[in-house]
């Protein structure tokens, strides 16, 4: 990733005092044409587009951490391309606690 910009997201709270207190990760994004990568902090590497992000067994909510992701897209997506990203309960990965689009805006 040397030489890479990086998108740089955190976490944050719509209404103080309301973040969710259990173990969390981010669900797989399922889009094709793209990779998402970021990293644990530990040296664990994880493509957020096929793998979601984060231990199987989840992790706390840090609002003060600023994560980078790296962002690559096949030459063959030639137009924008909407990505939701969903923060789900590690115990419960049906139970979305928010989500969120993004939209990644292709240029030549």
């Amino acid at each position: 990733f040397e030489g890479k910009e990086a998108l740089t997201i955190k976490l944050e709270e719509t209404v103080a005092g309301t973040a969710f207190e259990g173990k969390v990760r981010i669900a797989a994004v399922d889009v094709e044409g793209i990779q998402l990568w970021t990293n644990d902090g530990n040296g664990n590497w994880y493509d957020i587009n096929q793998v979601g992000w984060g231990p199987v067994e989840g992790f706390e909510i840090d609002l003060e951490t600023e994560t980078e992701i790296y962002v690559f897209v096949a030459e063959s997506v030639t137009e924008d391309i909407n990505v939701t990203f969903k923060l789900v309960d590690a115990t419960d990965v049906d139970n979305v606690i928010v989500e969120g689009t993004k939209t990644l805006i292709i240029e030549e």
